[in-house]
């Protein structure tokens, strides 16, 4: 080795060890503080899941006992010009809140299908001058992993059961897969907006449960909620020699029956250029009616068939979450009112929704280049919009 690549070498070596230093500012001598967090894994054999896993857990450490480090240089300390990590008033050593840690990471390793894991915690103490630094290990054995045995919708209701079972085969809840909370919670909301887009406008997270292999007697009492109740299933599960859990679809006691009834769009009113004073009302005759819509233009600004065709809730057509979406999605992006207000109110004796659509227009309306070239709104808005003004107002500036 030459010797140009012997200093080299040297040089490297020193910035690593310059760097694997800490610039502690800002501390109380002789007070324990946190100088650095360790998280370590085992149980889990697949590599990027232990990694996944382990960014979780970092997650989980109480903030009052967090580490923060920056890079900064350390001016006017050695070495001046090569930056360092840097530690801004250190967080105390705080054994209460390393206890809350320990139960933030046993409920996190819980909630990832680990029902047996353990945390164990070392604190180790190292003297530098006046500085007393704290180095916390948390060693996290994860344990078995619960498995999903099977997955069935059993609904009440043959109208919603019907429709569960169309996205059944698209379920991400697979024979196999991990038991985890986030995943269960995942498939209760995909059947929840699944029927939301066919009618059950009503309809909400808190009308379906998850419940887990009640074939534990023990495991039978109404009054759990549905994660304590798969908590029971755990600690009855941890007895059996293979850790795996059927999971059971149901719906939740509904006190409010419409919550279980499919609505179709009643009428539909839209006002073009509704202002502060419009109160507006779901029975009005007046305007004109453009594929079922009415719409109410009293200044004649806006083409009523311009309007109609960016509303998606057709009037007798079932309803859905992903059309009264879209209908706000398409005035917001035109970016010509200022004020977008969508009411709907339902009748429960034909089963339908009448709509009530204000839209109050921006406070000036033209469409022009300013000084410098550039268009108030951008290309597409402007073709769009444009397309839809029956008239151009003047402009306030000319």
């Amino acid at each position: 080795m030459t010797t140009l690549a012997v200093r080299l070498s040297l040089w490297t070596i020193s910035l690593v060890g310059l760097w694997s230093c800490t610039v502690v500012r800002n501390y109380r001598p002789k007070q324990p503080f946190v100088y650095e967090n360790i998280v370590k894994v085992n149980g889990i054999g697949d590599k990027e899941k232990r990694s996944e896993a382990r960014t979780r857990l970092f997650e989980q450490i109480e903030d009052s006992v967090q580490v923060v480090k920056v890079s900064k240089l350390p001016w006017p300390r050695f070495p001046w010009f090569i930056p360092m990590p840097l530690m801004e008033s250190p967080r105390k050593y705080d054994s209460v809140a390393i206890r809350e840690t320990t139960r933030n990471m046993l409920n996190l390793m819980s909630s990832l299908g680990y029902r047996g894991a353990e945390v164990k915690v070392d604190s180790s103490l190292r003297v530098v001058k006046d500085q007393q630094r704290v180095r916390v290990t948390y060693t996290v054995n994860a344990g078995r992993l619960f498995v999903l045995d099977s997955l069935a919708y059993t609904l009440s209701d043959s109208n919603l059961q019907r429709l569960a079972m169309e996205i059944f085969p698209s379920s991400a809840l697979k024979k196999g897969s991990p038991f985890e909370y986030d995943a269960i919670d995942r498939e209760l909301n995909r059947l929840v907006t699944h029927f939301n887009n066919h009618g059950y406008q009503r309809f909400t997270r808190e009308d379906i449960i998850a419940e887990a292999d009640t074939s534990y007697t023990e495991l039978i009492d109404p009054s759990l909620d549905p994660f304590e109740y798969i908590r029971e299933l755990a600690a009855a599960r941890s007895r059996s020699a293979e850790p795996r859990v059927d999971v059971y679809i149901r719906l939740n006691s509904i006190r409010d029956s419409t919550h279980l009834r499919s609505y179709r769009v009643g009428s539909f009113i839209a006002y073009s250029d509704a202002d502060a004073e419009t109160t507006g009302a779901i029975t009005d005759t007046a305007g004109v009616v453009r594929d079922g819509i009415r719409v109410i233009d009293r200044a004649g600004t806006f083409d009523p068939g311009f309007i109609a065709r960016h509303i998606d809730l057709t009037p007798g057509s079932t309803y859905t979450l992903d059309r009264y979406s879209r209908t706000l999605n398409n005035f917001n992006r035109l970016g010509a009112w200022q004020n977008i207000n969508l009411q709907g109110v339902s009748n429960d004796s034909t089963g339908t929704i009448d709509y009530l659509l204000k839209l109050t227009p921006e406070r000036r309306q033209f469409f022009g280049m300013d000084l410098e070239g550039t268009s108030l709104v951008n290309n597409s808005q402007v073709v769009q919009v444009a397309s839809g003004i029956q008239r151009f107002q003047k402009n306030p500036f000319g």
